[in-house]
């Protein structure tokens, strides 16, 4: 059975995707660095954090980069991958908006024992946000691997 070219409109929308993705990532990235500024004594799960999104939002990029110039040799099955992780990887900024919004503290607000109590909580959340999204760049990178085979 032969493969038949990618709908070039599908391709499109996984560009504007890839593309909504890596600015939603940038403006968490630039939350969490906030938060990490305020809080020196935090244990570094936040610059963590920080670091996986960056190498997701810079493999984004090369993605991005990747389908600009591949339109036409896009296999079907790389399409329908990517875009399942491009669906996952929203569902992972919504949830960074979501620990931002919690864990973002007005200029004026003193830290009292209900705001450390909310950072350590917001910590464990940036764990699992970790490793989130630490499993979505190694699946980014398998792809990336396949597009340039």
């Amino acid at each position: 059975m032969a493969d038949s070219p990618p709908d070039e409109k599908a391709v499109y929308a996984l560009i504007a995707a890839v593309a909504s993705n890596m600015n939603r990532l940038r403006q968490g990235i630039d939350g969490l660095r906030q938060i990490h500024n305020r809080w020196k004594g935090n244990n570094g799960t936040s610059i963590n954090l920080i670091a996986q999104l960056t190498a997701l939002k810079s493999n984004l990029g090369s993605m991005h980069d990747w389908l600009n110039h591949a339109l036409s040799d896009m296999h079907p099955q790389l399409l329908s991958d990517l875009v399942v992780l491009m669906s996952s990887c929203g569902l992972l900024v919504r949830h960074l908006d979501g620990l931002v919004d919690r864990l973002h503290q007005r200029d004026h607000e003193s830290i009292d024992c209900a705001t450390k109590l909310k950072y350590a909580v917001g910590s464990r959340s940036m764990e699992r946000l970790r490793k989130v999204a630490q499993l979505q760049n190694e699946s980014l990178t398998l792809l990336l691997a396949a597009c340039k085979w």
